[in-house]
């Protein structure tokens, strides 16, 4: 092959090589949704037929489901849990049905779509979005919104939208006379 001939198939194998692998990552993408989706549906479908047969036991069902269909019965139980926690699910192709159901266990709603949403942007592994919310759990039992807890937030937590919990904190503290960068047991002595 000539020089030219050569680059220009190199050029070409690279083309190639670039389509094959961003469409790998679209079809990955396109699983990660289609699951997330299903899944929420499923738990839909489970959840309004425990309701509407009221002399079945809901435990019966989700042992018969799990043996009938190869399926987990704990899997079953987070289908259910996340289409609680999300009645209009917003999903997103970048966030996994490991994302909404670890999001499913936040308590509060205005919480859990900050995480969701903190998440989707910020492009967070599941991992990460976990360790943020044990950070803000820890930071919101411990000395919630004072300057040095703020301090170990991650920046993306401390920045857009403050979670519920430390909206609530600083009301209260502000009530209270707190000093700022106080904490909940600084009131307490």
């Amino acid at each position: 092959m000539s020089q030219t001939l050569q680059e220009s198939y190199l050029n070409l194998r690279a083309a190639v090589q670039g389509a094959i692998e961003a469409g790998g990552l679209r079809a990955r993408a396109a699983v990660a949704y289609e699951t997330a989706v299903t899944y929420w549906e499923v738990g839909g479908l489970i959840q309004a037929y425990v309701r509407e047969q009221e002399g079945v036991y809901g435990r019966a069902v989700y042992k018969q489901l799990s043996v009938d269909l190869g399926l987990r019965e704990r899997l079953l139980y987070e289908m259910v849990e996340v289409n609680r926690a999300f009645p209009n699910l917003r999903s997103t192709a970048r966030l996994t049905w490991a994302h909404y159901s670890r999001l499913s266990s936040v308590s509060l709603d205005v919480d859990r779509m900050s995480y969701l949403n903190q998440a989707a942007d910020g492009g967070w592994t599941v991992r990460e979005l976990d360790a943020r919310i044990k950070l803000g759990t820890e930071a919101s039992s411990e000395a919630p919104c004072s300057t040095e807890t703020l301090g170990r937030m991650p920046r993306a937590k401390r920045g857009r939208s403050t979670p519920s919990w430390c909206a609530r904190t600083a009301s209260s503290a502000r009530r209270s006379g707190a000093q700022p960068g106080s904490s909940p047991r600084d009131l307490a002595s």
